[in-house]
């Protein structure tokens, strides 16, 4: 993988991802001015979700941990996955009915979110990333001890 397609895969993964983490951190904890799990149960009582309480949990675990999986690029295309199930239900459940734009509550943003995981879920997290050995953006400088990873054509790539 090239380096600046392996960047750029990077620099998209840890945007979105750190993102919906900081999502799901105010959903599950309250962080950055959220509702905590309370606050969002009540939110999905509201709706007619039931039981709310297991669902605002798994939400919030979703798109926490989803986010953060996406982030470091680990364990893909499982992060991506999970967060793409956590947004098609948020649009679906709160944002379709309010139309397009999120200046009025619409699905602008999840829909961005989504398509942007579902994206990573088909090229992969690119080759700077947690685990495997793929965590260095210069593919021709390997770590000490070990010779740098090819790709299927014998070229030097960060992708092992």
């Amino acid at each position: 993988m090239a380096p600046a397609l392996s960047f750029g895969l990077l620099l998209l993964r840890v945007v979105f991802g750190l993102t919906v983490a900081a999502h799901g951190s105010q959903k599950l904890f309250g962080w950055f001015g959220g509702s905590r799990l309370q606050g969002f149960a009540g939110m999905l009582e509201k709706l007619g979700i039931r039981p709310s309480g297991p669902f605002a949990l798994l939400a919030g675990l979703s798109e926490f941990g989803g986010g953060l999986l996406v982030a470091l690029g680990f364990l893909s295309p499982v992060g991506p996955l999970v967060v793409i199930g956590a947004m098609a239900v948020a649009i679906v459940t709160v944002h379709l009915s309010k139309g397009f734009f999120s200046s009025k509550g619409g699905y602008e943003f999840p829909l961005s979110i989504l398509v942007t995981m579902l994206v990573l879920s088909i090229t992969g997290p690119g080759g700077c990333r947690a685990g495997r050995g793929g965590r260095h953006l210069d593919p021709r400088q390997p770590p000490a001890g070990r010779a740098p990873p090819r790709d299927r054509l014998g070229r030097p790539s960060c992708v092992t």
